[in-house]
C-alpha cells in the first residue's frame, strides 16, 4: 500500500526513514522538487492519528544535479537536528558530517539505494 510508509515513519526508532523505490503519493507532494516543507500525514485507524514530517528525495542511484546534492544535505541536517532533539547527541557535535555515531545512524537509515528520506518532525 502507498501511504505503508506513515506508520513505519511513526514506528521507527528515530523518526527517520528511507524508502528504496518510487511512491506515486511522494511523487505528488514532492511535486517537481526535490524536497517538502512540513506535510501532515494521517495514518491509523480511520486516518485518525497524524504526524508532521519532511520528505526529501535523496535518489542516491540516479543522476546528480545542484538540486539533489541539496536536497541531499538538507535531509542529512533535518535527520541530524531529530536525532539531535532525541538526545543522542552525546558529543554536542554542531554538524551531521563531524559525528561519527550520527553517520554511522544515518548510513543504517538511508543506505546507498535509498530513493526518499522521511523525517518527523515532531519529538
Amino acid at each position: 500500500m502507498e501511504y505503508d510508509f506513515v506508520e513505519e515513519l511513526v514506528n521507527s526508532a528515530y523518526g527517520i526513514i528511507s524508502l528504496n523505490e518510487k511512491n506515486p503519493l511522494i511523487e505528488k507532494l514532492l511535486n517537481q522538487s526535490y524536497e517538502t516543507e512540513n506535510v501532515g500525514c494521517f495514518y491509523g485507524e480511520n486516518n485518525s492519528k497524524q504526524v508532521t514530517c519532511r520528505i526529501f528525495k535523496v535518489d542516491y542511484q540516479g543522476q546528480t544535479s545542484y538540486d539533489m546534492v541539496k536536497a541531499r544535505n538538507d535531509a542529512a541536517y533535518y535527520a541530524f537536528a531529530r536525532w539531535d532533539a532525541l538526545g543522542f547527541n552525546k558529543r554536542h557535535a554542531k554538524s551531521p558530517y563531524k559525528s561519527k555515531s550520527f553517520m554511522n545512524m544515518y548510513r543504517e537509515v538511508c543506505p546507498m539505494d535509498s530513493y526518499y528520506l522521511l523525517v518527523s518532525m515532531e519529538v
